[in-house]
Order: structure tokens, then sequence, then C-alpha cells
């Protein structure tokens, strides 16, 4: 079986302000620098946060609101992974394709 991935790659310096946003797809963030705060609001109202290091992932589900806030004056980066079709019908197919076979 032959699956399709989106990979988004995002780098923060220090000290970067990121708006929150959320998907209606769920999707998987790898931290690959970091510490990584990630703060979280699901539409019932609850809410949270998780500190994340270089290594770590977690899976975020649709809708979750949520936001990075790079812990450390390296910066941080992570990559969101996206199943391909859910990825385009979300407008952010623009990002690398992956075939893996599983």
């Amino acid at each position: 079986m032959t699956e399709n991935w989106s990979v988004r790659q995002i780098v923060a310096d220090f000290g970067s302000q990121f708006d929150g946003h959320q998907h209606w797809v769920d999707h998987l963030t790898v931290i690959t620098r970091g510490p990584v705060r990630i703060d979280w609001r699901d539409p019932d109202g609850s809410a949270g946060s998780v500190t994340l290091d270089r290594g770590d992932f977690l899976l975020i589900p649709a809708p979750r609101w949520h936001t990075f806030v790079p812990l450390h004056e390296r910066g941080a980066e992570w990559r969101c992974i996206f199943n391909y079709a859910d990825a385009c019908a979300q407008g952010i197919s623009d990002r690398q394709k992956f075939d893996v076979t599983v």
C-alpha cells in the first residue's frame, strides 16, 4: 500500500510570535530542533500546553487551535505531516510530497 504525505517545514527564531491556527484534518508534528511550547485549545473550551524537544512528536487532532513558542535562543524547527489529499483539500499542497510504501 502506498500513502502520499505532505510535509510542511517551519523554522522559527527565538522570540517569534505566531498567530494560532487550526486545521480541519488531523496531522502529526515532529520537533526537529527545540525546545518548543505548543499551546492548544479545543472547541469545547478545554486548553493546555506541552513542551517538546528534538525527536518528540505530537498528533494534533482537528479542529484543535494551536500555536508554537520557541523556548531557546537557538530557535526551533518542526515539521507538520499531513495526508497529501487532505493537504490539497486544505490548500497546503505547495509543500513537499512523499510517497511511502507500507
